[in-house]
């Protein structure tokens, strides 16, 4: 497969994991909530994680471990950063009416959520179904072990999840549902013959 398709692939997927957290979010956004300040809680909720994470976990101290522990707890405390930097450039676009550009940093983060969000949710995801099958297991067999090593699996992935929502949120864009809604198929007997 071609760079070209697999970027094709990646995107139509990105755009369609984006248009439901678009929904949720405005949704959200219409009962009275922010948006950023749900995407900082959700920051603070993956910092939280990581600690409960190396405790329960049995690879700490591990090169690869502490590599995951120490990237997932600074693009967590960024994220925090990140979400109230953006309140606040929203306020101030609003009530000026002039766009605020943003800092290299910030550009560059911004890049970053956009390529992560994606793998991020999936392994986040992925690391949840892995702790679920092995605490059933545990279950079934009645082995304390994996029990107990389902609970890493299971804080892993609720850092991962939070985190790439919290990506998500940020970068809503409402032109997608409309996108979304044009590119349905219609199926229904009734929607057809409206649609002739």
């Amino acid at each position: 497969m071609d760079n070209h398709k697999t970027g094709g692939i990646y995107k139509a997927l990105d755009d369609r994991v984006r248009a439901w957290y678009t929904k949720k979010t405005l949704a959200y956004e219409e009962k009275g909530g922010n948006r950023y300040n749900l995407a900082r809680g959700l920051g603070i909720t993956s910092m939280l994680t990581i600690p409960g994470f190396v405790a329960a976990s049995d690879t700490a101290g591990t090169a690869l471990a502490d590599g995951y522990y120490n990237i997932a707890f600074l693009t967590s405390i960024y994220d925090i950063i990140d979400s109230d930097t953006r309140k606040e450039t929203s306020r101030d676009t609003i009530e000026s009416g002039q766009a605020i550009e943003y800092n290299p940093l910030e550009n560059g983060y911004e890049r970053f959520c956009i390529q992560a969000r994606l793998p991020i949710i999936i392994g986040g995801i992925g690391t949840i179904g892995t702790g679920a099958v092995m605490a059933v297991d545990g279950l079934l067999h009645r082995d304390s072990g994996q029990l107990s090593s389902a609970m890493p699996c299971f804080l892993a992935g609720m850092q991962m999840l939070a985190l790439a929502s919290s990506y998500y949120i940020k970068d809503i864009d409402p032109k997608l549902l409309k996108k979304e809604r044009e590119e349905t198929p219609i199926t229904t007997p009734a929607l057809l013959e409206e649609k002739i």
